[in-house]
């Protein structure tokens, strides 16, 4: 922020019994910092856990912390969790936070694909009142990246985008060919009709 002797410090931490979001600041540069002050505002100790942790400064040294929720689950812990993804602001460089406020616009079961190495997934950055958020989730049975803009103190979503999956696509190789014609689509082309010409537009296969 425009202060650098203001810090931030977060991590999950199991002492309640489950993981929270806690936050250790400092106003020294570091030279000192407080005790931990807890984040996510669901009730303590609840077995639901929250992780992937990211924050970020804006110019005027506000804070936002941005994490991965099960507080919404009908099942603790970690296995068979379904998430969401949360934020809270602090204008105090984290003496205390804002209401908790929800990111993703849906409920994500659990898959395994999130216990696999590399695919836990958070970030954000800050600037003026808009928070943008990226964040990895399973809601399509795959691993895909979304994007939110957000306005922080009215907690409106501007936009939700998906960066980075697998959109329906087809390719044709070689092309040219006078021989071996390879294709590759994906399922969404299964049970259409479709056509190959030639180079003089005649109909050569179907």
């Amino acid at each position: 922020p425009a202060d650098s002797n203001k810090m931030i410090f977060l991590t999950p931490d199991a002492k309640n019994g489950d993981d929270d979001i806690m936050a250790f600041h400092s106003n020294d540069g570091g030279q000192t910092w407080s005790s931990e002050v807890r984040v996510n505002d669901d009730a303590v100790s609840n077995g639901k856990a929250q992780d992937m942790v990211w924050g970020a400064y804006n110019e005027i040294g506000n804070l936002v912390v941005t994490w991965r929720d099960r507080r919404n689950s009908t099942t603790n812990g970690f296995w068979n969790a379904g998430y969401d993804f949360y934020y809270a602001v602090s204008t105090d460089n984290g003496q205390t936070f804002s209401a908790n406020q929800k990111l993703s616009s849906q409920f994500i079961a659990f898959d395994t694909l999130i216990s696999k190495n590399g695919n836990d997934f958070m970030s954000c950055a800050y600037r003026s009142d808009t928070l943008y958020s990226v964040w990895g989730d399973t809601r399509n049975g795959k691993m895909n990246i979304y994007f939110s803009k957000t306005i922080a103190s009215s907690n409106t979503n501007v936009e939700t985008l998906l960066l980075d999956g697998e959109e329906p696509s087809w390719e044709l190789f070689p092309n040219p060919t006078n021989g071996e014609l390879n294709i590759l689509f994906s399922k969404e082309f299964i049970k259409n009709e479709y056509s190959i010409y030639d180079v003089n537009g005649k109909k050569i296969l179907s």
